[in-house]
């Protein structure tokens, strides 16, 4: 775990940021293993939480790492297939996800 700060940000204004605008940037249609990943969704989290503090770098370019491997090449469009299904359930849990995670980061300051 590597501390990147605290915020000043609500939960409401959290929910508002992933329901109103992630939301529809972070589909399972728009998914991809290596530019458009869990990654890419934390560091912009992490922005809108830290007033544009990112997350570390070598966290941000794992997927451009892993994409230099031949194999891993070959397994993009299944990586894409099962990875970009995680939460597809419609948005319906995305409230009970938001409580889930803001009790683990209290725990964690």
């Amino acid at each position: 775990i590597i501390k990147l700060g605290t915020t000043l940000r609500t939960r409401k204004e959290l929910f508002r940021y992933l329901s109103e605008e992630l939301r529809w940037e972070y589909t399972s249609n728009a998914y991809d293993a290596f530019t458009h990943n869990c990654n890419h969704f934390s560091n912009d989290v992490t922005k809108f939480l830290l007033d544009n503090v990112e997350i570390p770098e070598e966290v941000r370019l794992q997927p451009k790492w892993a994409q230099s491997g031949i194999g891993v090449r070959a397994l993009r469009g299944v990586l894409n297939r099962q990875l970009g299904q995680f939460g597809n359930d419609g948005g319906n849990s995305c409230q009970h996800h938001i409580d889930d995670l803001t009790d683990e980061w209290r725990l964690r300051l």
